[in-house]
């Protein structure tokens, strides 16, 4: 029977770790790898996972090692232990992928190579479907991944359950089963006993079609995510905490752009540790959309995304935070923690800065003075009457991170009378004699 191997996955003199289970897939995958390591140049070390969820699991990290040296390969092994917590599938997952990283450490190995395959991926988009994802997570599992410089391969990808178990038959490859597949306590185990039969019933070719739509995906999403690219590198100012863009330029993409332009500064900000949906999308977008000057709506507790006027934010929450409480108790230089410096002098101030003078008769109307960040109902007086100062920010256009990141000076007699960063001046006078001030930036 012939190999079904995707070997041009596989360049000549690779260093690839091999995972296998002990299972039928992994076993043929790397019967087929042993078959062609001579003519590939390449270099095979075999990975076991040890997972200790059944009794016979030490039997199986047995079997592996000792097939895996019979053919003359390395082979590490790594015992799991792990809480059977609600998340345990992830957490192991994560642990393997650290281990299969470790070991590609170890012997400068290049590929990791997966035996997932053709039902596989079937149950997958099935699962993603129904559980719903986005356009690239319908595109199921792909056959090579660029993962931190080492690239995780599937060679069998596109071998069916039943080729890979004529090949065995045929080859006499053995392999160990786990008792467990044969469970439905676990989502990919239910859907496979208990959906998957009836659409063979209803179409016998049903995983290849399955696999042709995440094809289909693959190909959409990749049309996409290079549209969405260009715009995120021609239209975007981003740091570690923040990515930010105009809506201006936003609103010229098509729909389905601007979904994946969304999903890929989700990606970016969080380092691919927080997946968008549908839903969030929608609502993103409608934020993108609105009249309104400003809207924000939390993606988790980590991440924000705010639209203060025509600028769209994807934050982190923490960053955030107001400014500290100052307390000025008489004339002199006070140095701010954001390295900017307030200087009140009963002479003008020669220094370059925001100026402000502030007119009394007695000393005890102004000081203490302090520095404050805004609170609800603040108002400043002006020759023409009192105005809210969220009123006056709504005016300037200031958005709302910054709101939160201005000083307010209020005097003793709980007047606010200046914002030095947007220099807002207030009209109170309280008599004929002169303070200056001045709001001197760094540098």
């Amino acid at each position: 029977m012939k190999p079904f191997l995707h070997t041009q996955l596989i360049p000549k003199h690779a260093r690839i770790v091999v995972a296998v289970s002990g299972g039928i897939d992994s076993m043929v995958l790397l019967h087929q790898l042993i078959a062609i390591q001579d003519s590939k140049k390449c270099t095979l070390i075999v990975a076991h996972v040890d997972h200790q969820k059944r009794p016979t699991s030490s039997q199986d990290a047995m079997f592996v090692s000792e097939y895996a040296k019979s053919h003359g390969l390395d082979v590490h092994i790594i015992q799991l232990h792990l809480k059977n917590s609600g998340n345990f599938h992830q957490e192991a997952r994560n642990e393997r992928y650290r281990f299969f990283m470790d070991v590609c450490k170890q012997y400068h190995a290049t590929h990791v190579a997966l035996a997932h395959q053709l039902d596989d991926q079937a149950e997958t988009v099935l699962m993603r479907f129904v559980r719903g994802s986005t356009l690239r997570g319908y595109a199921g599992m792909e056959e090579a991944v660029d993962l931190q410089g080492i690239f995780i391969i599937r060679p069998i990808l596109h071998a069916s359950r039943k080729e890979i178990e004529a090949y065995q038959q045929y080859h006499h490859v053995p392999f160990v089963e786990d008792e467990t597949n044969r469970q439905s306590d676990y989502t990919r185990n239910r859907y496979r006993h208990q959906i998957v039969p009836l659409l063979e019933r209803e179409n016998p070719k049903w995983n290849e079609k399955a696999a042709q739509a995440a094809t289909y995906f693959k190909e959409a999403a990749d049309f996409f995510e290079e549209e969405a690219s260009i715009y995120l590198l021609e239209h975007t100012v981003s740091t570690s905490t923040e990515i930010e863009f105009s809506t201006t330029t936003f609103q010229k993409l098509s729909i389905p752009v601007k979904r994946m332009v969304l999903n890929l500064l989700i990606n970016q900000l969080s380092n691919n540790t927080f997946e968008s949906n549908f839903s969030l999308s929608n609502q993103m977008m409608s934020i993108c959309e609105s009249t309104k000057p400003n809207l924000q709506m939390a993606l988790s507790k980590k991440y924000l995304f705010e639209k203060n006027y025509h600028i769209i934010r994807l934050r982190e929450t923490q960053i955030s935070s107001t400014v500290e409480v100052i307390t000025l108790a008489s004339v002199g230089e006070y140095l701010l923690s954001d390295g900017n410096m307030v200087i009140i002098s009963h002479q003008p101030i020669l220094s370059n800065g925001i100026k402000f003078v502030l007119w009394y008769n007695e000393l005890s109307q102004i000081f203490p003075i302090t520095l404050r960040p805004r609170q609800d109902g603040d108002k400043m007086l002006f020759s023409y009457g009192t105005k809210k100062i969220k009123d006056l920010f709504i005016d300037k256009k200031v958005n709302l991170r910054k709101r939160n990141q201005l000083y307010l000076m209020q005097i003793a007699t709980k007047d606010i009378v200046w914002i030095p960063q947007e220099q807002i001046a207030s009209s109170l006078s309280l008599g004929n004699t002169p303070l200056y001030m001045t709001y001197h930036l760094k540098g």
